[in-house]
């Protein structure tokens, strides 16, 4: 319950200084972190720590898997347009000490020159309809 009540106020700290993503948006970023850490065996101490290319790749892989063919509308809807977008998340977290950040971590590392909406449509183009297909 603590952690319920601790995130709760981050959210409404950040949402505060900086509207352009909605609550719901930070609460998928940290399943996101959750996942992501899960998914690389990460799950204690400062071995947890994710960078931020291979949180995008996790942001990614699980707005595919929880909203299907609906991801990318319902980034749209939170104001998460792009990576960087979600990098603005994490640091505005950052920023008020919900999370931390080691030495390494720049907020470059969230621009992977992936586009959002591609990389969340993409799975569900059939093959078909892909560009150079035949």
């Amino acid at each position: 319950m603590k952690d319920y009540i601790a995130f709760q106020l981050a959210v409404h700290e950040v949402c505060r200084k900086d509207s352009r993503f909605s609550p719901q948006a930070y609460g998928f970023l940290c399943e996101t972190l959750e996942h992501t850490s899960k998914i690389l065996d990460r799950s204690e101490g400062e071995d947890r720590h994710v960078s931020g290319q291979e949180l995008m790749q996790g942001w990614r892989d699980l707005a595919v898997q929880q909203f299907g063919p609906m991801a990318w509308f319902v980034m749209c809807e939170w104001g998460v347009l792009s990576s960087e977008n979600v990098g603005a998340m994490v640091y505005n977290f950052i920023e008020i000490g919900y999370f931390r950040k080691n030495e390494t971590d720049n907020i470059e590392d969230f621009s992977d020159g992936v586009d959002l909406e591609t990389a969340l449509k993409k799975p569900f183009i059939p093959a078909r309809l892909e560009p150079g297909a035949e």
